[in-house]
């Protein structure tokens, strides 16, 4: 009974807010959304050092991150659920052959080099350039201008 108490006090907190995709950018659908997806491979192909490998009309994606903390990215266009008439693009990078998945922004121990991101003297490893750096410049360049900052 006190267990059945306990949980019901837990149930009144407030509920989970789940919040937007980072770097997302919302687009008018048509040439709005068209233009902001060729800044978005422009952006791609000046910033990463990884080739890319698949384009098509929702999807950009690079080659990468094979086991180094240089993130890879993928690029997502795909429409809005609250607003029929808007598209979303988004950024999704990392250093972690998982990285699309979970989107990582660190990498998992792999081998000697990694010893040191698992147990007692762990530490994080972030790619390089943050993840972060990746998305605020993603943003500026496909949302804003298309200039580079």
């Amino acid at each position: 009974m006190a267990l059945g108490l306990l949980l019901m006090g837990c149930m009144r907190h407030a509920p989970v807010i789940v919040e937007e995709q980072p770097g997302a950018i919302a687009c008018r659908r048509g040439p709005d959304c068209d233009a902001k997806w060729e800044r978005a491979l422009a952006w791609v192909r000046a910033t990463s050092p990884w080739k890319v490998v698949e384009t098509s009309e929702t999807l950009i994606r690079t080659d990468g991150p094979f086991d180094s903390i240089v993130p890879a990215s993928i690029i997502r266009r795909f429409p809005s659920v609250e607003d029929a008439g808007t598209e979303l693009i988004v950024l999704e990078a990392g250093c972690s052959p998982e990285r699309v998945s979970a989107v990582l922004d660190h990498v998992p121990a792999r081998g000697p080099r990694w010893r040191n991101v698992a147990g007692e003297h762990a530490k994080l490893t972030e790619c390089k350039p943050p993840v972060s750096d990746l998305e605020a410049s993603f943003v500026r360049f496909v949302g804003e201008s298309g200039r580079a900052r």
